[in-house]
């Protein structure tokens, strides 16, 4: 900077700054004709420092019968890297300035099912990434980079049901499963973020009334994340474990209010998220709705 700008409660100042100006154009066209339904468009992107992209994507739907629909999709998605990924440098961290934008082309097909109080659905997908942007290392002892990896292809299949019930006691239940597979072009990377996803996420939910206007929503995850993180304490490639985590949510509604109090986490497990950030324990949140047009 020219003139640097001294920061407020502190003896430092700010000595360098980056701007970057973005222009963006958005279509999109959805056709539908009997059974059958296309939606396609594009966007067109560009940025001062990283140059024009263009990304276009198509969805397509039919359905077989008045229970079954099946679908396919496939987008292009451009993202930059941001300003802490080209020049974030601290004690652990070496930033690179010459980082390319990353791309990626996603692509998914299923089918989908209507039948009463039945909704189901099973899908797969398969997503081609390139220049993806990532804080690597080749061993522990190394800091963190930022880095272009050059290839990183991620594919898997995502099922769910859900059930609504007419017996006034339980509402609706349900529930999600999705397992994601990644492969990287070098096995000796230690990857901070891209590498470290849920491998298996499994989730159930159940929503029943308590008494006159009170409900409870219930859900419970199985989660298992890929990868590794580097455990401060020992200095040592560590393994993610697998987390069990339930939640409740109760509503109350009474003429135009609504109150609702949730608790995450009731079992008060202990797990990391994302390398050695340890999640929440319990934690509750309370809530006040009013409705203006009841």
């Amino acid at each position: 900077m020219n003139d640097t700008i001294f920061i407020n409660g502190s003896d430092g100042y700010y000595t360098k700054s980056k701007t970057r100006n973005n222009i963006s154009l958005e279509a999109n066209h959805l056709f539908i004709k009997n059974n059958f339904s296309i939606s396609a468009g594009f966007s067109i992107f560009h940025n001062n420092d990283f140059g024009t992209h263009f990304s276009p994507g198509i969805d397509l739907g039919y359905f077989i019968n008045e229970y079954i629909k099946i679908f396919a999709s496939a987008n292009k998605a451009i993202r930059l890297p941001t300003f802490t990924d080209l020049f974030y440098q601290g004690p652990t961290n070496t930033p690179n300035p010459d980082l390319k934008p990353e791309s990626s082309i996603s692509t998914e097909a299923g089918f989908k099912i209507f039948y009463k109080n039945i909704n189901a659905s099973l899908s797969a997908f398969y997503r081609d990434g390139n220049n993806i942007i990532d804080w690597i290392k080749y061993s522990p002892e190394e800091k963190w980079q930022s880095a272009n990896i050059t290839q990183l292809n991620t594919y898997g299949i995502s099922a769910s049901v859900n059930y609504h019930l007419e017996n006034h006691i339980i509402n609706y239940l349900g529930a999600k499963y999705t397992w994601l597979e990644s492969e990287k072009q070098n096995d000796d990377i230690i990857s901070l973020y891209a590498l470290d996803y849920l491998k298996h996420n499994f989730n159930s939910y159940l929503n029943h009334n308590i008494i006159n206007n009170l409900t409870a929503s219930w859900s419970l995850s199985l989660q298992k994340r890929n990868g590794t993180y580097i455990d401060y304490k020992t200095s040592q490639e560590t393994e993610y474990g697998f987390n069990t985590l339930l939640n409740l949510k109760l509503i109350y509604d009474y003429r135009n209010f609504q109150f609702n109090i949730s608790a995450s986490n009731l079992l008060n497990k202990q797990y990391y998220d994302i390398g050695n950030i340890v999640q929440p324990g319990i934690w509750i949140i309370a809530g006040i709705k009013y409705h203006l047009n009841r």
